[in-house]
C-alpha cells in the first residue's frame, strides 16, 4: 500500500510542478479562443441557414 501512496505522491508532485501559472494561462486562453471560434462559426452557420446572408 505504501508503494501505491508513494507513486501517487510522485505523480501528484509531477503534475503540480507542470501546472505553472504561465502554463495554465496559455491553456485557458487556447480553450477560450477555441470556444469563441466555435460560437462564431455556429452563429454564422445559423445565419446562413436562415437565408439571411
Amino acid at each position: 500500500m505504501s508503494a501505491d501512496l508513494n507513486l501517487g505522491e510522485t505523480i501528484s508532485k509531477a503534475v503540480a510542478a507542470s501546472l505553472t501559472p504561465d502554463y495554465v494561462e496559455v491553456q485557458v486562453l487556447a480553450r477560450v479562443n477555441k470556444l469563441i471560434e466555435g460560437a462564431v462559426e455556429d452563429a454564422l452557420r445559423a445565419y446562413i441557414l436562415a437565408d439571411k446572408f
